[in-house]
């Protein structure tokens, strides 16, 4: 991946902060104003079931935090928008949000939408931004002025654990039919890269607009043909396409084949309006969150105030949040410019530091008090943001079960 550029003259983010803290305010004791952070999430359209619990994991993470004593005294206000899967509407909320005065922006899930986001509004407005759904590898090149960020990890690594996963399972020829904006088309050059350097060969690569969710007969058409028994059918889209592109390949005629996902159709909904037939033969991948304690912790939380369980990428926001608060408690300053300073410092273990979990708010602010360094180890895992503001973890690979009904855990 290439290294982000920054702007000369910034300070080097490797290194800790030296800000002096105002240690004269008891940070218990909240001020009447409130402290913004803006949400951008698809909350209608094909990626809406995962925007819905973004939101709540992120509700969750202001809750914690507001119990604990909030920000530096200040109480963390969310201010919603939803960008309707669409780069214009995106772009629009954004400025929205930087006009309303918050000081960082959690979103979005399409890589499209996040690109367009920072690209048009918060860049400039030196606004940080994190993602924890958008993978492009797209994301990692930008020059951001450190401002962007990401709780998720690169397409770059999911491309090649598939390409690796179905090359394994002995498939020399595979097809690949996907959205065709920044996440579909990374992911989709990324297999291809990975999957012909171990000698594999991609017959075709047919992209469809973001946002289409019906009426795939030419797409499928076209990846079908000049397949045969035991070549592997790529599907890189999300919820609401993905199922309908299942349905249409079900109506034709073709050979015994493999169907492979991605992280952006693991999910409930997908498996609610896909064809049963096609589906319950298909293995995917999906980046692994941690099920130790932290996740558990996230979980029983969300669980407890929604009474349903989260989807996949929930984690990576609830941990954005604690990121962006602990990056200003650490300095006892409530801008943008003391999330961007100190997001490495509070996620990287730098030797000697304190690990808080997910949850141990209060607990951070006493040792920052006290002149002690802290490691964040999130619900989504260790969180330790490379320079390039990403973070590494681990994939898993799934399947869809016997009856069509869940997922299960193949490795």
């Amino acid at each position: 991946m290439s290294m982000k550029k920054t702007v000369v003259g910034l300070p080097d983010f490797r290194f800790r902060s030296h800000v002096l803290r105002d240690m004269t305010k008891d940070p218990y004791e909240l001020d009447s104003d409130s402290l913004k952070f803006g949400v951008i999430a698809s909350l209608t359209g094909s990626l809406a079931t995962f925007g819905r619990s973004m939101y709540f994991g992120i509700e969750l993470a202001a809750q914690e935090i507001n119990n604990a004593g909030g920000v530096n005294r200040q109480k963390i206000e969310l201010i919603r928008k939803d960008d309707k899967l669409n780069t214009g509407v995106a772009t629009q909320s954004a400025h929205e949000l930087v006009n309303e005065g918050v000081v960082g922006v959690i979103g979005s899930l399409a890589s499209s939408m996040t690109l367009a986001v920072a690209n048009n509004v918060t860049i400039a407005a030196n606004v940080p931004l994190i993602s924890g759904a958008s993978t492009s590898p797209v994301i990692s090149e930008l020059v951001d002025n450190n401002t962007v960020w990401r709780t998720v990890t690169s397409d770059a690594f999911q491309g090649k654990f598939l390409a690796e996963k179905v090359k394994a399972a002995g498939a020399s020829q595979a097809s690949v039919i996907y959205v065709d904006n920044a996440y579909g088309k990374g992911l989709a050059a990324r297999f291809e890269e990975v999957f012909t350097s171990l000698g594999g060969t991609v017959l075709a690569k047919v992209g469809y607009t973001e946002g289409k969710s019906k009426d795939f007969g030419t797409e499928v058409t076209q990846i079908l043909n000049g397949l045969s028994a035991g070549d592997a059918v790529m599907i890189f889209g999300y919820e609401i396409d993905s199922a309908a592109i299942t349905t249409e390949i079900a109506a034709h005629t073709k050979p015994e084949l493999t169907y492979w996902g991605c992280d952006g159709n693991y999910s409930p909904s997908f498996l609610k309006n896909a064809n049963i037939d096609v589906a319950r033969k298909m293995r995917g991948s999906a980046a692994q969150s941690s099920s130790g304690p932290n996740y558990m912790h996230f979980v029983e939380g969300f669980e407890g105030e929604v009474q349903e369980l989260p989807t996949q990428y929930t984690e990576n926001v609830y941990d954005a949040l604690y990121l962006m608060a602990l990056a200003m408690a650490q300095v006892r300053t409530n801008t943008s410019q003391a999330i961007i300073d100190n997001l490495i410092d509070v996620s990287k273990d730098n030797g000697n530091d304190t690990v808080i979990n997910a949850g141990e708010f209060a607990k951070a602010v006493d040792l920052l008090n006290a002149g002690q360094a802290i490691n964040y180890e999130g619900a989504s895992g260790n969180v330790n943001f490379t320079a390039e503001g990403d973070v590494v973890a681990n994939f898993t690979l799934w399947k869809v079960n016997s009856d069509g009904s869940g997922f299960e855990t193949v490795e």
